[in-house]
């Protein structure tokens, strides 16, 4: 599910971290598809992120998706 965002999400963090804007985990970066949110998972290294370690939620709070058992951003 909403394979192409999470990529899109993976690349605004590398690009974060590049620019300097974020510091190992710090920061949270996400995106509001249809009625679901992808956003990055708690406590994991942008520089380490793919596709499954993204979580997809509900707009409740709900995970819907979360592959490698990973949990969202306490931010959220």
């Amino acid at each position: 599910m909403f394979e192409e965002e999470k990529q899109n999400v993976i690349d605004a963090c590398k690009q974060l971290q590049r620019e300097g804007s974020v510091i190992g985990t710090w920061g949270n970066v996400s995106v509001l598809c249809d009625d679901k949110i992808v956003l990055t998972p708690s406590r994991v290294a942008y520089d380490d992120l793919t596709v499954e370690d993204m979580v997809v939620m509900s707009l409740e709070g709900e995970i819907l998706e979360s592959p490698r058992g990973r949990v969202p951003t306490s931010e959220r």
